[in-house]
């Protein structure tokens, strides 16, 4: 026989339950699958061109002026993950720094596709300042990206 206590208990979990529960999606099933390839563009003037392998694998080439030797564009391959509507990726600007971004496509009724990211950079920090000044290395900020075009097309 339950306890007074148990048997309220029992009832408060399947009174307060919600009646869709058992239709509720999991957070490990996963959006449709994206293919990522393509040319996007962003709000920085930055661009990359993304080719997705079927394991969800990345690679391809980001474009930036910004940073860039007198201002002019500067490209360096781009490696990253899709899984869903989801990625990651990460580009090495050796010698100088490293970014990486992760973000989820957005479906947007006004702009079509929309890449929303954020992204991590690092500077190198001279090693007789990193104990003073190594946070001053590592920023963080937002870029969206609009799909130019899908893969196999022209820009």
């Amino acid at each position: 026989m339950k306890s007074p206590l148990a048997a309220l208990a029992t009832t408060l979990v399947i009174v307060t339950a919600p009646a869709n529960v058992a239709h509720a999606q999991s957070p490990f099933e996963l959006d449709p699958t994206v293919d990522f390839s393509g040319v996007w563009e962003n709000d920085r003037e930055s661009s990359m061109e993304i080719v997705m392998d079927e394991d969800g694998r990345l690679g391809g080439t980001y474009t930036t002026i910004i940073g860039g030797p007198n201002g002019q564009p500067y490209s360096r391959p781009l490696v990253g993950q899709a899984r869903g509507d989801q990625l990651v990726f990460y580009v090495d600007w050796s010698p100088y720094s490293m970014t990486a971004w992760v973000g989820q496509l957005l479906d947007t009724y006004s702009q079509g596709e929309v890449l929303e990211t954020t992204w991590l950079n690092t500077l190198n920090v001279r090693p007789d300042n990193e104990k003073e000044d190594g946070w001053a290395g590592i920023r963080n900020g937002g870029s969206s990206f609009r799909r130019a075009s899908p893969a196999g097309s022209s820009p």
